[in-house]
């Protein structure tokens, strides 16, 4: 049958249901470039991810890692990108705490080959005010691997550049935010009580007052229902 000349009967539609046609219209309703929030939300966070300029550029560290048969992927750092293994690993190390960081999405990290078992891995951290709405928080377990991953950084810019370093430089600990200068020359807050990283150095007290606020119209609201 030529879909094309069927014609639709003058009878009306019943009440609850709906003509082809009336479906049809309504499926063509929204426009057809427009990304649906959650495609759009993991589309911006694909990019951003891969875009290592809007990241803190925190320090390096290195691991044992055997040189792999293929080299990996290049990383807009000229490094490679650093993957985590279809093993997961366990335990207290620093490849460990990497995997697990670099698999929720806050951590991004690339690398080179310094030896031939040794690898150096550039770290970069996913700001929480850039972050905010594209992932969740960090919880509990997962934020203590973040403390103990920075505390084993190097952020001198010798290491960064991937060049033999005699002593290393570590990362202030001390528990407060602070302004920090990464080893490309770039300008982040990182908060060592929160294990917190951040580009605007205004975003930790406003997002203080946000929850604040949000506390306070909850129970608010519960002592309304109360009455």
């Amino acid at each position: 049958m030529d879909l094309t000349t069927t014609t639709l009967s003058d009878s009306p539609t019943p009440r609850g249901s709906t003509s082809p046609q009336q479906r049809k219209r309504r499926r063509l309703s929204h426009p057809a470039h427009s990304a649906p929030p959650l495609e759009a939300t993991f589309l911006r966070l694909i990019n951003l991810l891969n875009a290592l300029e809007e990241l803190c550029a925190v320090g390096t560290v290195d691991f044992t890692m055997p040189r792999r048969g293929m080299t990996g992927i290049d990383a807009p750092d000229g490094w490679l990108w650093l993957e985590t293994p279809a093993k997961k690993l366990k335990g207290q190390c620093v490849e460990a705490w990497l995997e697990a960081l670099i698999d929720r999405g806050h951590v991004r990290a690339t690398y080179i080959m310094t030896s031939a078992n040794t690898a150096r891995a550039r770290i970069y951290v996913l700001p929480e005010d850039i972050a905010k709405g594209l992932l969740p928080e960090l919880d509990h377990s997962h934020r203590v691997m973040l403390k103990r991953l920075v505390g084993c950084l190097n952020i001198s810019v010798q290491a960064w550049k991937g060049d033999p370093v005699e002593a290393e430089t570590k990362i202030n600990m001390a528990p407060e935010l602070r302004e920090t200068v990464s080893p490309t020359n770039e300008m982040y807050y990182f908060d060592a009580k929160e294990i917190k990283f951040f580009r605007d150095p205004t975003y930790p007290e406003s997002e203080r007052r946000t929850r604040y606020s949000l506390r306070r119209s909850a129970r608010n609201r519960m002592e309304a229902d109360e009455h």
